[in-house]
């Protein structure tokens, strides 16, 4: 089979027919295809001598029967991987399959495929300088737009600036997005494509951007993609066009979204940061929650993901191949049950302030009829704070500010209790009188009464005061250590083998931090902040807007209605970010029973179902085929073939692993094929949607799905006693079961004025303090120490929160994979 190794300026440069007519023909090839690394391999040419060394780095591979480029087909394209090694007329040069930046490509893969999921930030990719090439870019109305369509209609860019985007209160373009790093890129358009330009920039198109290893733009590879948010002119009729490449329509809050080359059709959960990840390396850690692999084409380089046991395409490669060259082995015995514990750990927390005004004015109604407090003292002794009487306990509360409204009044005149009794007597005054007949002068005389008695009530007034308590704040400070442990089993459907199935425990994942979000710290009083700094309060992230920021809230007072007071906290020289750490209330008593909790343990549950589905591919086959039968046959197939198993011949299919090429030498040229295929049943139930969530994406399940033709995934035992039933993709059920949660404190109550205060008593109203004012009148003591003897107190009994050791909740998880891909029949004929 003729090959030829043509050397290339740039990994994407198109071949020409002259290009081929001047290439080296290959006299020995190697190439090696495995899944989840880069292919690699060897060619060996007749030497040109040292002048290789002067060649560039590239190569294309191709085979051609006929020598023209038309009847060629692509065995790759790489890079040298180390310099070539001569022996007598030949030299042996390595090859590695993927470009110089396979890793980085793998890296920014993941990024890209995670950039949803604000479970790390998200990663804008910086457009490369392209050299000798050039980049292109082509519009469209979709994200999801194939860029093999798009390259037809891409136009060039003749300038590119990429810089950080950030919204701002004068921005006349609303960018959805605030600060985000390299986001904002600014393509200039050549004149003759304007009108395209503007009409992009009317319907806020997608731009699709790309970089071609030479000037044709038909040529270039989709490298990232943005929201076109304005065009502007620019110099000599060119256009400047606004792209936002980190536009929220390009993902999806909450899941990661499905890229190409991926069959499963819920976008779950790629990885959650509680489970502990490299952000420098999210390439392995991107795909723990799917049974897929990175594959990266050997001739385009594009990295997708491939399923571990479904092909892209189905390979009959039919009864040939050599017979002897046969290898069966098993890897691990499968599965049956796949275990794991989740085990989440954090400190609950509630800090705020409480207004006790409603439980005085209600105590002080039940004390005097009154909402306000009466006293015949001037102030009402309030508590301090010290647990000095048994209804003073104040352990994790602290006063605040009071507010309250005095009022001075008289009572009416009272009969005080004591009588004065007095005699008196009506005497009779005549005065000097002139008898009229006799003129005699009579001189003036009196005549005395009957004495009588009458006896006297006395009667007094008593100054009130009314203290009218219109804020009453106490703040508290509340914390908890708490533990959730969750057991998970995942059933598996599988074939006995001579071992039996194994029960693999994947052991403990401690989750990390559930309050924090990565890349920021808790605010910490005292420590200056600088503008751009992220600090994280109360599950919220916040960027510092100012130089030497030491505060974050600023307390103001509401004076409402009926002289009320309102306290208020707001956040100054902060801007609400608004990303949400895995824990969004520090109050929650419980972590598994929020639904990012469910979203923990679904993440846990996909780990273990890739285990599950990777340990039923436990044989692995392989087989030499002629070249001319197995050549076409790569990583993303799945292949059929006849194996002699005994006696007897078996048809046996499953997805391939490894592609081993060989060409040329003293051999005919053949292709070494390796497949595993599964030891599973073929059960292939629909998990019914019972719970959609932010990590389960509805519309999956079989519209003809019922109660009736279903069968029931978990015991009625199990499900009877379950916190509910969920369903992770399109083939697990889980049933999760968490015991009693334990709450010594309702921390979301404690801002609740009738919550926090256990009792509150007015003593000594003034009611009770009149009545000893009389009481000691009527002994004839003196009254006016009746408001020093007896004061009116103010007394509060605070919940107390005492604090226990860890409070730890245990939970269960048992779940059913409803899917077991069919394979390998151990009893009967092949497939």
């Amino acid at each position: 089979m003729p090959a030829y190794a043509v050397f290339l300026n740039d990994l994407q440069q198109p071949v020409t027919q002259d290009m081929l007519r001047d290439a080296g023909g290959i006299l020995k090839l190697r190439q090696s295809l495995k899944r989840g690394t880069p292919a690699t391999g060897t060619i060996e040419v007749k030497s040109p001598g040292l002048k290789i060394l002067q060649q560039s780095s590239y190569l294309a591979l191709l085979e051609t029967p006929t020598g023209r480029l038309e009847d060629a087909a692509f065995l790759g394209r790489a890079r040298v991987g180390k310099l070539p090694k001569f022996q007598g007329q030949h030299a042996t040069i390595g090859l590695t399959f993927a470009p110089a930046s396979h890793k980085q490509d793998l890296r920014n893969a993941a990024q890209e495929a995670t950039s949803g999921a604000a479970i790390p930030g998200l990663t804008v990719k910086v457009i490369p300088a392209p050299g000798v090439g050039s980049i292109a870019v082509a519009f469209s109305g979709a994200a999801g737009a194939a860029w093999s369509v798009l390259r037809t209609r891409a136009v060039p860019v003749a300038g590119v600036i990429q810089q950080d985007l950030v919204r701002t209160p004068y921005a006349k373009i609303s960018w959805r997005v605030l600060t985000v790093a390299n986001a904002r890129l600014v393509l200039t358009i050549p004149a003759a494509h304007a009108a395209q330009a503007y009409l992009a920039a009317q319907k806020k198109l997608f731009a699709h951007i790309g970089v071609s290893g030479d000037k044709d733009p038909s040529h270039a590879v989709e490298f990232t993609q943005g929201k076109v948010m304005s065009a502007s002119p620019g110099l000599n009729g060119s256009v400047d066009v606004e792209v936002n490449l980190a536009d929220p329509d390009l993902v999806i809050s909450g899941v990661s979204p499905a890229p190409a080359g991926d069959p499963t059709a819920a976008a779950l959960p790629w990885w959650d940061a509680t489970f502990g990840y490299d952000p420098n390396d999210p390439s392995t850690a991107a795909i723990v929650g799917r049974r897929s692999f990175w594959h990266t084409d050997p001739v385009t380089h594009a990295i997708t993901l491939e399923d571990t046991i479904v092909g892209r395409r189905v390979v009959d490669l039919g009864g040939g191949g050599d017979e002897t060259s046969f290898e069966i082995t098993f890897d691990e015995t499968p599965a049956r049950r796949i275990r794991a514990r989740v085990v989440a750990d954090w400190t609950q927390r509630a800090v705020g302030g409480v207004d006790l005004a409603p439980v005085i004015a209600t105590a002080a109604v039940q004390a005097g009829g009154s909402p306000a407090v009466q006293s015949m003292a001037e102030k009402v002794a309030e508590p301090q704070g010290d647990p000095k009487l048994e209804f003073r306990m104040w352990n994790g509360f602290s006063r605040g500010k009071t507010s309250v409204r005095a009022s001075l009044s008289r009572t009416p005149q009272m009969p005080t209790g004591r009588t004065i009794a007095v005699e008196y007597r009506y005497d009779t005054l005549y005065p000097v009188s002139k008898d009229p007949l006799t003129g005699e002068v009579r001189q003036p005389y009196q005549q005395q009464g009957q004495p009588f008695t009458v006896v006297h009530s006395e009667y007094c007034a008593v100054n009130v005061f009314r203290t009218q308590y219109n804020a009453f704040w106490v703040t508290y400070d509340y914390s908890q250590q708490r533990r959730e442990v969750v057991d998970l089993i995942l059933d598996v459907d599988v074939q006995d083998t001579l071992l039996g199935t194994e029960e693999v425990d994947l052991g403990t994942f401690t989750l990390g931090d559930l309050l924090g979000v990565p890349g920021a710290d808790p605010f910490q009083p005292g420590t200056v902040y600088h503008k751009g700094d992220r600090v994280i309060v109360g599950g919220r992230v916040y960027e510092c807007l100012r130089d030497g920021t030491q505060f974050f809230w600023r307390v103001t007072w509401t004076v409402l209605s009926g002289g009320r007071m309102r306290l208020n906290q707001d956040p100054v020289d902060w801007l609400d970010l608004g990303t949400l750490a895995p824990l969004r209330d520090y109050r929650s008593p419980t972590f598994f029973d929020t639904a990012r909790g469910r979203g923990a343990l679904s993440h846990a549950l996909m780990r273990m179902r890739r285990v599950a589905y990777a340990r039923l591919q436990a044989p692995t086959l392989s087989k030499v085929y002629p070249w001319s039968v197995a050549r076409d046959v790569d990583l993303r197939d799945e292949v059929t073939m006849t194996i002699r198993d005994g006696d007897v011949r078996k048809v046996v299919q499953g997805k391939v692993t490894a592609v081993e090429r060989m060409l040329g030498g003293n051999e005919p040229a053949k292709v070494k094929v390796t497949i595993q295929p599964c030891l599973g049943t073929g059960r292939d139930d629909v998990a019914p949607a019972h719970a959609a969530s932010q990590y389960v994406q509805a519309g999956y399940v079989d519209p003809t799905y019922t109660k009736v033709n279903t069968p029931a995934y978990l015991a009625p035992s199990v499900v009877s006693d379950t916190s509910g039933i969920y369903s992770t993709g399109d083939d697990v059920e889980w049933a999760l079961t968490l015991d009693p949660l334990v709450l010594p404190i309702d921390a979301y109550r404690l801002s609740d004025p009738f919550y926090s205060c256990l009792e509150c008593f007015v003593r000594n109203s003034v009611g009770l303090q009149i009545g000893e004012f009389f009481a000691r009148m009527v002994a004839g003591r003196d009254p006016r120490g009746v408001p020093r003897d007896m004061p009116t107190t103010l007394d509060i009994a605070m919940r107390p929160m005492f604090q226990t050791g860890v409070l730890q909740r245990s939970g269960r998880v048992h779940a059913q994979l409803t899917k077991s891909p069919k394979g390998l029949d151990l009893q009967a004929a092949g497939f």
